[in-house]
């Protein structure tokens, strides 16, 4: 039963990880795509 729980952890732990890493990415992104925006409106 134990080893069920601990397997559970685990692969909640990836998946938020793997999410978290996706949605800096995603804010990487937007980011530089907002300063772009800035140089070229000047």
């Amino acid at each position: 039963m134990t080893a069920y729980v601990a397997g559970a952890y685990v692969v909640f732990l990836a998946v938020l990880l793997s999410y978290v890493l996706i949605q800096s990415r995603k804010l990487a992104r937007f980011e530089r795509q907002v300063a772009e925006l800035e140089r070229s409106a000047r």
